[in-house]
């Protein structure tokens, strides 16, 4: 068993698997690493020889038999008896396994993930029992042979008796060491998890309730915490940009969006002082170096933030810098799809100049949040590029698509529903998005036209966009996106597809750290874009006042923040960080 253990581990550490994002099935991790078997044979193996030597040693102690209860008449049924029940536990073990098909797990996997809670609670408790039953009867055996042999012990006297017993007391205490130390190892192995909460609650006193204000009383502990601005800082993980496109509006909507989603989690992420004790980020690791990419149509650049640099110069160099936010004033395409302008940085020269200096692209929208997870995150294994979930996907809009790729000639999959967000490998980026610009032009002007499509004509009879979601206008950009990926990616499957990661619905209630990206949806829960959004510009068009919630303000542990709190947490932050800019801005429209 110990050398099961030290393979398992090596194998570990050689392929460096704790640090990928891949997952399996239990199944495949199991059929994949066959040792993995010998652990629940051993253990039991383990536990019932130890248990079986307590019971045979109290018979003899307690009993006076010369002759012990497990003797050269019995000993081979006993090893049959160890072998039938640890095999018992194997084939438990590995039904329980087996019936999580629908279930994934990191790609580096042991037994404490393959399994079920139930099936690791089980096993605990009977580890205990057993551990503690052995424990009770070496105990009543050292105490029944003092009582038997205590004249013994008065006559000779304890330095005789510990020259002439010093064997048996050697062995005695080897065994009741051993198995107190089996007994406490599976005590610790239950009550970790439970512990482990039972910290996170003193520190963020209730995580599940949203109440994660970091607290410091002299009688509990608090988490440690160091920050991210530090020098010490090692940003010499993948470099990504994060790419996006800045519109114009009269009312400067969407620069009121970017200070307080987008940019507002660039900086948190990159500022914010973490948990050492239950770390969002390990510090040892190289950090991810992140840059905001933002071009935006020329009236809005000068409203953006003061950090946010004008020249893109500084990507070029080698030298070891901070992550930093450029800004490029670009020629919006004229078209009357406005979404188009998504994809407005393919215009640039400076776009294709930087592209050779990072590893990956993440084009996004502004009505989205990074989370800190991105600091750490790894491409998973054998993919190029990965996207969310869309929700443009009905049995008739899934339908035309493959006919329009078939009409235009291009390959289709049969992967659909992508999300609108990009993460991927810079080169690959760059040639799939004026791929996906001319597309979603292409869709727009031609594939909505009830003359030409007759069967279409269903979907526009109380609307000139189409019905949602069935065929819908406004979407183009996303029918171009699945068009184009199942066309160039070669070996598309679902698996491209991470909606956990990216995409991730404002409203959840999972916690952010397992997530690397949040898209507020249109949809209204605990934080809307449009609950948050709409009330603030309006008071700061006529100059009024803004509703701050000092509940937001308050310093938090992201660890114990589910995705609808941080949202709300981040934007709140970045409105207090941008108010007096953004209201120097409308005073100045409104004179």
């Amino acid at each position: 068993m110990s050398a099961t253990y030290v393979f398992s581990f090596a194998k570990k550490f050689a392929t460096n698997c704790s640090q990928s994002t891949d997952e399996i099935t239990p199944k495949e991790c199991l059929f994949a690493n066959p040792h993995l078997f010998i652990y629940p044979f051993a253990d039991y193996v383990i536990m019932l020889t130890s248990l079986l030597s307590s019971v045979d040693c109290a018979w003899t102690v307690l009993r006076k038999h010369r002759k012990a209860l497990f003797n050269e008449n019995n000993f081979s049924w006993i090893i049959v008896a160890i072998g039938i029940a640890a095999t018992a536990s194997v084939v438990s073990y590995t039904i329980d396994v087996l019936q999580r098909t629908k279930e994934q797990i990191q790609i580096c996997c042991l037994n404490n993930l393959m399994t079920s809670k139930l099936f690791i609670f089980r096993y605990n408790v009977v580890s205990v029992l057993v551990g503690l039953t052995s424990v009770a009867l070496l105990i009543l055996s050292v105490a029944g042979y003092a009582i038997c042999h205590s004249q013994t012990l008065h006559a000779i006297g304890g330095i005789t008796l510990v020259k002439n017993r010093a064997g048996d007391w050697v062995f005695q205490s080897i065994w009741l060491i051993t198995i107190s130390s089996y007994i406490m190892f599976a005590v610790y192995k239950f009550a970790k998890d439970d512990v482990l909460q039972r910290k996170i609650r003193v520190i963020c006193r209730s995580c599940t309730s949203g109440n994660s204000v970091v607290q410091e009383p002299t009688t509990t502990p608090t988490a440690k915490t160091t920050k991210f601005g530090k020098t010490a800082t090692n940003f010499s993980g993948s470099k990504i940009g994060v790419l996006l496109t800045l519109p114009y509006v009269f009312s400067s909507y969407y620069v009121v969006q970017f200070m307080t989603f987008m940019y507002s989690s660039w900086k948190f992420v990159q500022e914010r002082s973490f948990e050492v004790t239950f770390p969002v980020v390990p510090l040892e690791e190289k950090l991810n170096l992140v840059d905001l990419l933002v071009f935006c149509e020329p009236r809005t650049c000068p409203l953006l933030p003061a950090d946010c640099l004008t020249k893109m110069d500084i990507v070029k160099t080698d030298q070891p810098r901070r992550p930093t936010c450029y800004y490029q004033p670009t020629r919006q395409f004229n078209h009357n799809y406005s979404n188009i302008n998504a994809y407005a940085f393919v215009n640039e020269r400076n776009f294709k100049e930087v592209v050779p200096y990072y590893d990956y692209f993440l084009r996004t929208d502004i009505d989205a949040f990074l989370s800190p997870t991105i600091l750490n995150f790894q491409m998973p294994k054998n993919l190029t590029i990965i996207t969310g979930n869309g929700g443009y996907c009905t049995k008739f809009s899934t339908a035309r698509l493959r006919k329009i790729a078939e009409r235009l000639g291009l390959k289709h999959k049969g992967v659909h529903c992508t999300g609108s967000t990009w993460f991927g490998e810079s080169n690959l980026i760059a040639k799939l998005a004026p791929i996906a610009a001319n597309l979603t032009m292409y869709i727009f002007d031609n594939e909505f036209d009830t003359k030409k499509y007759p069967e279409l004509k269903a979907y526009f009879s109380e609307s000139k966009h189409g019905t949602w979601p069935h065929w819908w206008k406004p979407v183009s950009s996303m029918y171009a996106q699945e068009l184009v990926l199942n066309d160039q990616i070669e070996n598309l499957t679902e698996n491209n597809k991470k909606g956990d990661l990216l995409d991730v619905e404002s409203c959840r209630t999972t916690r952010i750290v397992e997530h690397l990206h949040v898209h507020a949806w249109h949809a209204y829960c605990d934080f809307s874009k449009f609950k948050f959004l709409d009330p603030l510009v309006m008071s700061l068009q006529a100059n009024g006042p803004v509703s701050i919630s000092t509940e937001d303000l308050k310093l938090k542990l992201t660890n114990c923040l589910s995705v609808s709190n941080y949202c709300n947490h981040i934007a709140s932050r970045g409105l207090v960080r941008s108010l007096e800019r953004l209201a120097r801005h409308y005073q100045l429209m409104t004179s």
